[in-house]
């Protein structure tokens, strides 16, 4: 299978404040696209060794609760790609469909 989906903070984006958006990075067929997750944070708070949100970040409730939620939507994005590869489908959609499958 040559598809993957990344959980990452897309440092080329900056937002006004500083903050920088989470984002799936979606692979098929050596072509990218990227998944909006709705999150955004500053760099200073992104663990790239475990791809998720540090416990010292302060916006939210729950620190646990915001990454589960982020492996979760994974979860289920890998899941959808799972299934389309089993069905014998995957090699014969565009990443286009792909990210439309997902969302």
């Amino acid at each position: 299978m040559r598809t993957y989906l990344t959980l990452l903070l897309d440092t080329r984006r900056a937002k006004k404040d500083g903050s920088f958006p989470v984002i799936f990075r979606l692979t098929h067929l050596r072509k990218t696209t990227s998944i909006s997750t709705g999150y955004s944070i500053l760099e200073k708070y992104w663990d790239s060794q475990k791809c998720a949100i540090k416990k010292t970040y302060t916006k939210v409730e729950s620190i646990a609760r915001l990454n589960t939620l982020l492996l979760k939507e994974e979860a289920r994005a890998n899941d959808i790609i799972n299934k389309l590869y089993d069905s014998e489908k995957l090699n014969y959609l565009s990443i286009t469909q792909v990210k439309n499958r997902i969302t």
